[in-house]
């Protein structure tokens, strides 16, 4: 009877062993999938913001950076002002940004990969424009104006400064090597050798 007793015991304990065993399997591949389901939306998100950076819509920021020119906040607002057309493609650009801004903010959208998206572009043209902005929130009274692109510009020049500190570290690395090597050919800073094959 001892003996029924102790397997039926044992029994009981293995069974809730196994169930315990099956519940985290379960937990852990529920865990990767809703992971892989984030990283998959992400990828999504990203390319549809892409998608949004036509040919036409690099000339207008280029446009924008280039050929805008004014001399006060006056002059500004006679030639790029809400009265103009030039508003319109103003606003086309800025939007994408004013929206990533957001979800950076929100932890959405990871700084990093949207500063190696977009590089320079949005950093130039807030620095370019950030007097008239600032102005302009005045003048009207709306402060909240692209706020969030604002906070996507001071995400960005944080991830610029981090990259630049990576490039030079890496830049290091790859002198070092060169000189440990004896030789004046560069040495890959991605591990794989740059010898010509022979």
């Amino acid at each position: 009877m001892v003996s029924l007793e102790i397997a039926a015991l044992v029994l009981t304990g293995l069974g809730l062993t196994a169930s315990i065993v099956y519940y985290s399997s379960v937990l852990s591949n529920a865990n990767k999938t809703q992971q892989m389901q984030l990283e998959t939306r992400q990828a999504q998100f990203y390319m549809q913001f892409h998608d949004k950076w036509t040919q036409e819509y690099i000339q207008t920021h280029m446009e924008i950076l280039e050929k805008w020119e004014w001399s006060s906040y006056e002059d500004f607002m006679t030639k790029y002002g809400p009265e103009t057309e030039n508003w319109t493609k103003f606003m086309i650009v800025i939007a994408p940004y004013e929206n990533m801004g957001l979800l950076v903010y929100n932890g959405l959208a990871d700084p990093k990969l949207v500063w190696q998206w977009t590089s320079n572009m949005l950093i130039y043209l807030w620095e370019k424009m950030e007097p008239i902005f600032r102005e302009y929130r005045e003048q009207t009274g709306s402060e909240m104006m692209l706020w969030w692109t604002e906070e996507l510009y001071y995400f960005l020049r944080k991830e610029r400064e981090l990259d630049l500190k990576d490039h030079m570290s890496r830049m290091e690395r790859m002198e070092k090597q060169r000189k440990e090597r004896g030789s004046l050919r560069a040495v890959s800073p991605y591990g794989f050798s740059e010898e010509p094959n022979r």
